[in-house]
């Protein structure tokens, strides 16, 4: 009797040793698990987002605006209608030069703001005939003056009125 008592009580130690380091492992895991948590719910949170292009869809699916880089590498916005066609479109050319473009519900350019080399105001009929430009003119001449210009055109494209 006295040797299964011993052997008892060895097997008893042996299993609460063994309770001691399975209690010890588990704290010790679970202590490290809360602090990943707790690091990486501090961590701080990203204030920029990178992309080449983003796109916003309505609830259709139908993208509404872009904001991306072109094949040109000319950068640009474009908002479009609810039919998913573009009726404005804001480009900034690879050399810095800012467009404004305003189409009707069929896409067709009606408003353009353009501040190239020659700025200029274009409003163009529903033909797609230009019928307004209001432009600042660079003169062919050795000081290069900056001379503005306004030109009414007719349904043909001739000019029936103009200043200066």
């Amino acid at each position: 009797m006295g040797t299964e008592l011993e052997s008892l009580s060895k097997r008893l130690q042996k299993v609460e040793r063994q309770n001691r380091t399975l209690r010890i492992t588990a704290v010790a895991a679970l202590a490290l698990i809360g602090g990943v948590v707790l690091v990486g719910a501090a961590a701080p949170k990203p204030k920029t987002v990178e992309a080449e292009k983003f796109v916003v869809l309505d609830e259709q699916g139908r993208k509404r605006a872009e904001l991306g880089m072109s094949e040109e590498n000319s950068v640009g916005l474009a908002l479009s209608d609810k039919k998913g066609e573009r009726r404005a479109a804001l480009r900034l050319t690879r050399l810095g030069r800012p467009s404004l473009v305003l189409q009707d519900a069929h896409g067709d350019e009606r408003a353009k703001l353009d501040l190239g080399v020659e700025p200029s105001l274009t409003l163009s009929d529903k033909t797609g005939a230009v019928r307004l430009n209001l432009g600042i003119n660079i003169a062919k001449t050795r000081d290069l003056r900056e001379t503005p210009s306004f030109r009414l055109f007719g349904a043909q494209g001739k000019v029936i009125w103009e200043a200066p």
